[in-house]
């Protein structure tokens, strides 16, 4: 009988893994560059290309090894476009709305204030799903420690360890064979939870979209994380009838009467094990009628998914889990700090061929 803190899982299999669960932590291999890298227009849809000519696809440029590097004045174009869709967005999802009546926040402190942050993200497009670079725009709150204690911003969220077993149960035979792994993720997770007190926010980099007033929780603001934990495991109670952990409320067990399995919770992120009927007919549909989640998981045939900024490759009949490193932050440490000094040399005795990667294997 396998467990993790008050859960029982049915047997594990008593069986001699040889080969083990393998955990690979080595990068992507690099990608191709195209010859032509910015000398193309895209249109979805139809045979035939047709040039586009609204604002918004100027957003999209094609997928290069890495981010698009521009000239300023241009790059500060798009970014201005960005902006103003993030705005008008949220402003069609009643996140922010024009509200003259609202009193002075001087009593509650003063109107809160926040930045747009812009970032090149890799997104995909058309019917192919075909990868492109996207200049993406979010509008972040600027919400500070003053010198105050709370109480009320600590957030359950998963842990490496528990990351790692929720997969290890799942290959070694402690759900049935129907179950999948895969990955769950929110989008726009903040913006579903009610702000208690709508406050009129203060752009700092956009004047003439200053004085909206905010209905949902922002990005940045303390207890943002803490509100939106609150906000989806309730959903998962009553909705799903899932049960929490106690000692690692982060983690929820399926119901039997559902086929059982795991989900686990790492802010808008969620690592599960469900029964792939389940999956499909039930789960995913009780979830797209609140929110908007991308979801994906690798069938027992074999397959792929990310999360967390790793891709999770799994063999045929789940013999095998392969976990790959996404290397952008890597990089973009490497890049900083040879700006300021010069690269950083690996002795040749910390190298390791790639037979000695770590691996992690099951016993029973």
């Amino acid at each position: 009988m396998s467990k993790i803190g008050q859960f029982q899982f049915p047997h594990v299999d008593d069986v001699e893994f040889s080969g083990g669960i393998e955990f690979d932590f080595f990068v992507f291999p690099e990608l191709v560059e195209s010859d032509n890298a910015y000398d193309f227009e895209y249109q979805e849809g139809g045979d035939d290309e047709v040039p586009l000519q609204s604002e918004e696809d100027r957003l999209w440029w094609p997928i290069t090894p890495e981010e698009p590097i521009l000239d300023p004045a241009i790059l500060s174009e798009l970014d201005c476009i960005a902006d103003q869709l993030e705005v008008t967005r949220w402003q069609q999802m009643d996140v922010l709305v024009e509200d003259n009546t609202l009193a002075d926040g001087a009593s509650l402190g003063g109107d809160p204030t926040a930045r747009f942050v812009r970032t090149w993200r890799r997104k995909q497009r058309g019917k192919n799903k075909e990868e492109f670079w996207y200049r993406r725009s979010r509008l972040v709150a600027s919400e500070f420690n003053e010198l105050c204690v709370r109480d009320d911003l600590y957030s359950p969220a998963s842990n490496h360890i528990v990351e790692r077993l929720v997969p290890a149960l799942c290959l070694s035979n402690a759900f049935s064979k129907s179950h999948v792994l895969g990955a769950l993720d929110i989008s726009d997770a903040y913006l579903q939870v009610p702000q208690e007190v709508p406050r009129r926010i203060s752009i700092l980099d956009d004047e003439t979209q200053s004085g909206l007033v905010n209905n949902r929780r922002l990005p940045g603001q303390r207890d943002g994380s803490r509100r939106w934990f609150e906000h989806f495991s309730s959903f998962l109670l009553s909705r799903l009838n899932l049960s929490p952990c106690l000692e690692q409320p982060a983690l929820f067990k399926i119901p039997e009467a559902d086929g059982g399995g795991a989900l686990l919770m790492h802010v808008d992120d969620v690592l599960f094990v469900l029964d792939e009927k389940y999956l499909l007919q039930k789960f995913m549909p009780a979830i797209r009628e609140t929110f908007k989640a991308s979801m994906e998981y690798a069938p027992r045939t074999g397959g792929s998914f990310s999360f967390l900024k790793r891709l999770h490759v799994l063999e045929a009949g789940y013999s095998q889990l392969h976990t790959y490193a996404e290397n952008k932050r890597i990089k973009q440490a490497y890049d900083l700090y040879s700006q300021h000094s010069k690269p950083p040399r690996v002795h040749a005795t910390q190298r390791r061929p790639m037979s000695s990667r770590p691996k992690i294997r099951l016993s029973p």
